[in-house]
């Protein structure tokens, strides 16, 4: 299932496998080496890039537009809240369905304090 649109109306155009085309390769780039704390679930693959400004409010538009449609279509999640694998605050797909995954409030807040704790880390000495 995809839930990106390709009508070129968004501010962040997707690819034909919904992933953001405005995400580049960058000196900024960095891998995850240290999972500890990570949650039960796979870790996302590839490398990571911090989104900032613009770029990163186009992004997360395009989640919270895309995770209503979710909840709307598949209305059993009712009582979870869709979270991105890799967020895109760090380079993940906002639309691609297999980056997502519905968590209670719970699990969510594990997945949100081990990416927190990475983002402060790669904030250090900015």
């Amino acid at each position: 299932m995809e839930y990106c649109d390709f009508s070129g109306y968004n501010a962040n155009p997707c690819d034909n496998k919904g992933n953001n085309r405005n995400i580049k390769d960058s000196f900024d780039s960095f891998y995850i080496n240290d999972w500890t704390g990570y949650p039960y679930a796979s870790k996302p693959e590839g490398a990571c890039r911090i989104l900032e400004g613009n770029e990163y409010k186009e992004s997360r538009n395009m989640v919270n537009k895309t995770n209503r449609m979710i909840h709307k279509d598949i209305p059993d999640l009712k009582g979870t809240q869709i979270h991105e694998m890799k967020p895109v605050k760090f380079g993940g797909s906002p639309t691609d369905i297999d980056n997502k995954i519905a968590l209670t409030p719970n699990e969510y807040a594990k997945f949100t304090d081990f990416w927190n704790k990475v983002l402060r880390e790669k904030m250090k000495g900015r």
